[in-house]
This record gives structure tokens, C-alpha cells and sequence, in this order.
């Protein structure tokens, strides 16, 4: 399977430990940003890197990437825990829906292209009770 999208956490601490057969490893966690098809709402997708591919990919946030892992399940004292297996991860660029960046009110600010009207007249008129007879409305 693969996934496409935009690494937002990136700073996870490292766990760091030694197998039994004496053979050091490292594990980072990382969190990518992605939009399913037929959703309007992002998602969440949390992986992790082992060891040399810690280094051999050198995510960074705010980066996007396209991450093809596989599932796994390990039984482990009579209970089974799944397990995401990353096999590649390659840069990607950025989906054409992608949220548009931030606007910043430099010099470079164009008048045209800000609102046009009063927001306000827009608005609905409000009929407020005038009377209180002491009845709560629930």
C-alpha cells in the first residue's frame, strides 16, 4: 500500500535499545498528513523508521512524501499487536488541493485582491425578543 502526504511531526524522541543477540537498534516515529479519496477531512498516519533508514531517508516536516508499507500482526503472550512495516519512502510534491500558503501582509499587498463589500450588509436581519416574562425556553 501506499500513502501520500505531508510529514507534520517529525521531532518524536528517539528510542534507542539492544536486541538480545547484542545488535544495537533505533526507532523514530513519524506522523504524515494525507487526504483519502472521497473525504474532505485530512488524516492521521503514524510510522516508524528503524535504524539506518532513520538516515537513509532523512524525512523532514512539512515535506511530502509517498510511504508504501505493508501490515503485520506478532502474537506476543497470548495477545497480537499490528505492526506498520515501512519498504519505501520517496519525496513526493505537493497535491494540487493542497491547502494554499498564507497571505502576508507585506509591501507587496495588492488591494485588488482583498474582500469587496461590507460583510455586514450581507448579513440577515435578527428579530430579538423584546418581552421577558421570566420562561426559559427549554
Amino acid at each position: 500500500m501506499e500513502i501520500t502526504g505531508k510529514i507534520i511531526v517529525d521531532d518524536m524522541p528517539e528510542a534507542k535499545g539492544k536486541a538480545a543477540t547484542g545488535r544495537e537498534w533505533r526507532r523514530k516515529s513519524y506522523v504524515l498528513e494525507f487526504l483519502p479519496e472521497k473525504s474532505q477531512y485530512e488524516r492521521h498516519f503514524v510510522f516508524d523508521l528503524w535504524s539506518d533508514d532513520i538516515d537513509k531517508y532523512n524525512l523532514q516536516k512539512d515535506n511530502y512524501y509517498t510511504v508504501s508499507f505493508e501490515f503485520s500482526a506478532r502474537k506476543f503472550k497470548d495477545r497480537y499487536y499490528n505492526s506498520v512495516n515501512v519498504n519505501n519512502v520517496v519525496p513526493a510534491v505537493a497535491p494540487v488541493n493542497a491547502a494554499p500558503a498564507p497571505v502576508s501582509m507585506d509591501s507587496s499587498y495588492n488591494a485588488a485582491q482583498a474582500p469587496v463589500g461590507n460583510v455586514m450588509e450581507a448579513m440577515p436581519e435578527v428579530a430579538l425578543p423584546t418581552e421577558n416574562n421570566g420562561d426559559l425556553p427549554f
